[in-house]
């Protein structure tokens, strides 16, 4: 379930998905997203009690999805560094 308070606790698959389209310069597919937030997911020790846990991001997640995103949209630049990757997608 997806909250629309401001405050959120967890930031949802479909906000990935937004806020990125939002973003028209990064010229990211919906699938680079889809592994980018997958890669950013923490493991969790009983996936099934939680099933929901892989559709959201915690804080400490969507800084790793950022990073991914980054690694991702400019893997064929393997002379910037991750740091410059992660502040090109923020700009």
């Amino acid at each position: 379930m997806q909250s629309s308070h401001v405050h959120k606790k967890y930031y949802m698959l479909e906000d990935a998905l937004t806020l990125v389209d939002k973003c028209s310069n990064l010229k990211l597919t919906e699938e680079i997203i889809k592994i980018a937030f997958a890669h950013a997911k923490e493991l969790h020790v009983k996936e099934m009690d939680d099933i929901d846990k892989y559709n959201r991001l915690t804080l400490v997640e969507l800084i790793e999805f950022i990073a991914r995103l980054g690694a991702l949209l400019y893997h064929d630049r393997p002379q910037m560094l991750l740091v410059e990757k992660i502040e090109m997608v923020l700009l």
